[in-house]
């Protein structure tokens, strides 16, 4: 009942912040903001959580794991701060979504997005919530395995964003085949999720860690069938003649080795 509370005042919060966030980048025209909101206020709350474990001295865990995420935002966030301003227009994603959207219904369509956003970052705490209320005064091994699961997710990420940005930079207007992109058609989206199952593995052991997978299981179901992977593809089969190819040898989400026999798809699709 406490844990439901708690989850009820921070969804509030944020949705308060993200309301106000909605009026300033919708007076803006830039939705595409709200990537780099979500993604640095959980880095924001992941600071207010170590301060709070470390001046309570209640859990080691908590500071722990809040800190890795908080590591885990200024990554991601400072790249997609980078991308949306250097961005003449909105990101692809975005245009897609106004597209079809009738123009009288825009405002209602991005205050809808921002919103969701909120409840994301709202559910991604969840993790860090559960640990305020356990009783781990010191990191233990599985902990210390989690923790480095999500260092490799941290770098598979970033790895995949450089090698897509150094393809982009050549403006061969091709679909990136190299490196991590030779196994998975979004190796970013992968070690995104990857990171949010090893968050949950980091509390599992916690009394109400099954509330704890929820972030995984959201972050893969936006990943794969809302912003993710659905629209950008779209986009980018109509801009590069080598995508349909490349789309049927290449896993679309986990790594994979890719078909030699183009003719027969992935199961992962």
């Amino acid at each position: 009942m406490i844990l439901l509370f708690d989850f009820l005042s921070i969804l509030s919060t944020n949705i308060l912040i993200f309301s106000l966030l909605w009026s300033f980048f919708y007076f803006k025209g830039k939705i595409s903001w709200v990537d780099f909101c979500w993604s640095s206020s959980i880095g924001i709350w992941s600071l207010v959580h170590a301060y709070e474990a470390k001046n309570t001295l209640q859990s080691e865990s908590l500071f722990a794991l809040s800190m890795i995420v908080f590591f885990w935002s200024f990554r991601l966030s400072t790249h997609l701060f980078f991308r949306t301003l250097l961005s003449k227009g909105e990101d692809r994603r975005y245009e897609e979504i106004k597209r079809k959207t009738p123009t009288k219904a825009w405002s209602k369509k991005t205050l809808f997005i921002f919103l969701m956003n909120a409840a994301l970052v709202s559910i991604l705490l969840v993790p860090q919530r559960i640990l305020a209320y356990a009783d781990s005064p010191s990191i233990t091994l599985w902990q210390a395995f989690a923790s480095a699961l999500c260092l490799l997710a941290i770098a598979g990420e970033s790895l995949a964003d450089s090698q897509l940005k150094k393809h982009l930079l050549l403006k061969s207007n091709t679909t990136c085949q190299k490196g991590l992109w030779k196994y998975s058609r979004h190796p970013n989206y992968f070690f995104e999720w990857l990171f949010w199952v090893a968050v949950y593995l980091f509390t599992i052991k916690a009394p109400y860690s099954q509330w704890a997978l929820s972030a995984p299981v959201l972050m893969f179901i936006f990943l794969n069938y809302f912003t993710g992977i659905k629209i950008s593809e779209k986009n980018a089969e109509l801009r590069r003649k080598d995508f349909a190819e490349y789309k049927k040898k290449t896993s679309a989400f986990f790594l994979f080795f890719p078909k030699k026999n183009s003719s027969i798809r992935h199961n992962f699709d």
